[in-house]
């Protein structure tokens, strides 16, 4: 799951799972409401939204965790569910405490027309709880509806907890106070997850990340990206760039307490976290896990592109237009005020949701901060996908994969860095269905003229949806402060 502190434009993502259910307590009573609506829903896809109606407030998000067993199960019956909290045109499905209305019917319908909804409406039936649960299809119609009781104690936080996350819990408890690994945030949660035999895969090696839509539990990893917090009852400024902690405690929807290390230079300590302090930047939270299959299920993807940021000059600001969230293919992206910036990570990899016109001039201005590893172009050339990296093999500059062979092989490859530390370069390429080429700070570096079913690009840099620009970074943090679409 990722928190953040801005809200981007709505499109509409996918997180389609095959996830275990992972809320233990919860995943008893809502196992007998799976069997029907699978059925019914067949190989359709159902998007599944739950509100709390018993005019209680729990102390952890209870109808998002609902949400997630309800997708995780009828995952587990081969149906395609999608959790409303991991769409933003959705996300009001699982919001307030209103039941839901014709009115909330017909505005999900004109974001995604076709397929189920599956609503759920937590009550109270007498003195215990109920889940209402009703199935509408596409056109409208109550296809089933049927109520099932649930257990007081069975929505509370620990019973929901799962067994492996109650063990990260202990073991990093038991750390408090002491310096662990090589001292770093990340050290320490790699060496309690070592020590509990959690498998170390998976982006940074943490297990599963949570979709959206997924609510944190004791023992959950936390990956800050970019993020601040101003404490507004000491008025102090806390920055967590580039840090890693462990959830200990879930006090209340926004609130948490993390066991973390190397925060202001100290060993392993607690801190309570307040998410409405939160000022930029947001959070990726992880689930440990000893289970390989069950590793980097639950990511949201866009699979329309939002409308489009035209300029004055008729020019497509499409810096603006990604959402790291929904657009990273591989590792965690960061944009809060205004550049784009990569991790340091192995082939890190991020789309640009823009459906591009068949000739086009691309303007990125990017400074690379650190590293000394590729920044790869992922570009459309008529009908074929073409992938050009800067910097790659030790400073070559050339298309990846031109009739099989690598960049630093192939007719296209130029020697030279680009990227030199803490410069901004310019780069500007212009593509035709029949012709690419590059200019860094108005240097030439690529003109190349032909048929382009000479390019083909791995399988994990194909954008998912659609052929979309992408972008890589390799090793190297790059920070990207312009990215222009304009007429060649």
């Amino acid at each position: 799951m990722r928190l953040a502190v801005l809200v981007t434009a709505a499109i509409l993502v996918y997180s389609w799972s095959s996830a275990s259910a992972e809320y233990p307590a919860l995943e008893k009573g809502i196992a007998p409401a799976i069997e029907e609506p699978a059925r019914l829903i067949g190989d359709q896809v159902v998007h599944v939204g739950v509100r709390n109606l018993t005019g209680l407030t729990p102390p952890w998000k209870l109808p998002e965790a609902i949400q997630s067993e309800l997708v995780a199960g009828l995952a587990g019956a081969k149906v395609k569910a999608i959790n409303a909290g991991d769409d933003n045109l959705l996300a009001f499905l699982g919001q307030g405490t209103a039941a839901f209305s014709s009115k909330d019917q017909e505005r999900a319908r004109r974001a995604v027309p076709e397929g189920f909804l599956l609503l759920g409406e937590l009550r109270r039936s007498g003195q215990a709880p109920a889940l209402s649960l009703t199935l509408w299809n596409a056109q409208g119609e109550k296809a089933w509806a049927k109520e099932f009781p649930l257990e007081s104690a069975a929505l509370a936080v620990a019973p929901n907890i799962p067994v492996l996350n109650q063990e990260v819990v202990a073991a990093a408890a038991g750390k408090s106070g002491q310096w662990v690994g090589n001292k770093s945030s990340w050290g320490f949660v790699a060496e309690t997850l070592k020590e509990v035999g959690a498998v170390r895969s998976g982006l940074y090696g943490f297990g599963r990340e949570l979709g959206r839509g997924e609510p944190w539990a004791p023992g959950d990893v936390l990956q800050f990206v970019g993020v601040r917090f101003k404490e507004e009852k000491s008025k102090r400024y806390s920055n967590l760039t580039r840090h890693t902690a462990i959830v200990e405690k879930v006090n209340s929807p926004i609130e948490i307490e993390i066991l973390h290390q190397n925060f202001n230079d100290q060993p392993v300590a607690r801190r309570k976290l307040r998410f409405d302090e939160l000022q930029k930047g947001y959070l990726v939270a992880f689930r440990p896990t000893k289970d390989e299959s069950q590793v980097g299920l639950a990511r949201a993807r866009r699979v329309r592109a939002p409308e489009p940021d035209t300029q004055s000059d008729g020019s497509v600001n499409l810096l603006t237009m990604i959402d790291p969230q929904i657009d990273a293919l591989r590792g965690i992206w960061h944009r809060s005020d205004g550049p784009l910036e990569s991790f340091k990570q192995s082939f890190g990899g991020i789309q640009i949701p823009y459906d591009l016109p068949d000739a086009y001039t691309l303007t990125i201005r990017a400074k690379r901060v650190s590293g000394t590893d590729s920044f790869g172009l992922g570009l459309k050339v008529g009908d074929s996908r073409a992938f050009l990296v800067l910097d790659a093999y030790d400073g070559v500059t050339g298309f990846h994969l031109m009739n099989g062979k690598r960049a630093n092989q192939n007719p296209s490859t130029r020697k030279g860095r680009v990227l030199e530390p803490d410069q901004v370069v310019e780069l500007v390429c212009q593509v035709t269905p029949q012709s690419v080429s590059l200019k860094a700070d108005g240097k030439e570096l690529v003109d190349w003229k032909g048929d382009p079913s000479v390019f083909k690009v791995d399988e994990k840099w194909k954008t998912p949806e659609k052929p979309w620009l992408f972008l890589t970074a390799h090793e190297s943090i790059i920070e990207i402060t312009r990215i222009k679409l304009s007429s060649p």
